[in-house]
């Protein structure tokens, strides 16, 4: 091997080399390595994700096993309907879906007294990916947020012809002052 090694360092790296071998050969893992594959891209443009749940007795049992998938086409809010007993602050009911615009106006968001005493039911609207990992405990938090504006008509824009006269008449007026 190497001639100018003592013997013993020899014999020590030719066992060591030996047991390293060995134990890979041995104890090789039976299953193969798992391969985390996780596909996020969107299914189509400007699809979102909301935390979706049925009948869960709090939002963190909500939200732990909410169904991680794209909302359907046509859907652009994430909705959220919350049950709270007013007396204790407790939770009694989450749901939590996917919704598009007539789930989410102004009449439907907010909270309401139901026909059992004490329990009012907060509903709230967002806009964007998972933006409903709160839920609604009062009117206060029971709202409906978005990142666009819900009208989408055009702006209001005053015809040229008006706005050149306007300034014609406004700089012959300050002519006329000074």
């Amino acid at each position: 091997m190497l001639p100018y090694w003592p013997k013993i360092i020899q014999q020590w790296l030719s066992a060591a080399v030996f047991c390293l071998v060995f134990m890979s050969s041995c104890c090789a893992p039976t299953e193969p390595s798992l391969i985390f594959s996780y596909d996020d891209s969107t299914p189509f443009p400007n699809a979102i994700k909301c935390f979706t749940c049925t009948d869960k007795r709090s939002n963190r049992e909500c939200n732990e096993r909410a169904y991680d998938a794209f909302c359907p086409k046509g859907t652009k809010y994430c909705h959220t309907s919350h049950y709270v007993n007013q007396k204790t602050r407790e939770s009694i009911l989450v749901n939590k879906k996917c919704a598009e615009i007539q789930d989410c106006t102004m009449n439907t968001v907010g909270c309401t007294d139901t026909s059992t005493k004490h329990v009012q039911r907060c509903v709230s609207c967002c806009e964007g990916t998972q933006c409903n990992f709160w839920s609604p405990h009062n009117s206060t938090t029971a709202i409906f947020s978005t990142l666009t504006p819900l009208n989408t008509a055009p702006l209001q824009r005053i015809p040229n012809v008006i706005l050149i006269v306007g300034l014609s008449i406004t700089t012959r007026l300050l002519r006329l002052v000074t």
